[in-house]
Formats: C-alpha cells, sequence, structure tokens
C-alpha cells in the first residue's frame, strides 16, 4: 500500500512531466513567432520596393503595362 508521501511524490513527477512538456512547447511557439515576424519585416520590405517601383513605374505607363512588368519583377515566396 502506497503511503501519502509516496503518493505526493507521484503527483509531484506527473507535474514536472507536464511541466516540462508545457515549457517545450512554450518555447517552440517563441521560436516560430520570430522566425514569422522575421518573415513579415522581409515581405513589408518587398512590399514596400513593390509600392515604390509601381509608383515611378506608374507615372510613364499604363496599368496593363505595369502589371506585365511587375509579373516579372515579383515572383512570389514559397511558404512551407
Amino acid at each position: 500500500m502506497l503511503d501519502v508521501d509516496d503518493v505526493v511524490l507521484q503527483e509531484l513527477v506527473k507535474l514536472r512531466g507536464k511541466i516540462t512538456s508545457t515549457v517545450q512547447v512554450l518555447t517552440h511557439l517563441k521560436e516560430k513567432l520570430q522566425f514569422v515576424n522575421g518573415k513579415n519585416l522581409f515581405e513589408k520590405q518587398k512590399l514596400h520596393e513593390i509600392e515604390e517601383l509601381v509608383a515611378r513605374v506608374g507615372h510613364f505607363c499604363s496599368l496593363s503595362v505595369c502589371i506585365i512588368i511587375l509579373s516579372c519583377v515579383f515572383t512570389p515566396l514559397n511558404y512551407q
């Protein structure tokens, strides 16, 4: 028969396992968030460059020509 101390120790072991698992999940989410934030910054910079290009080119050509030019310049990234 288990005494009270053994039951408490078993519960502590279970809690430590849950805490470890939770910390691992939170660490992974933090790393993923940092990656996504970096990717967002990159995409914002790329969008800004494209907007500048559209503004410069837009003064000299029609919309259809701008679309052709942008399709040659801008290719979407492959997301994982």
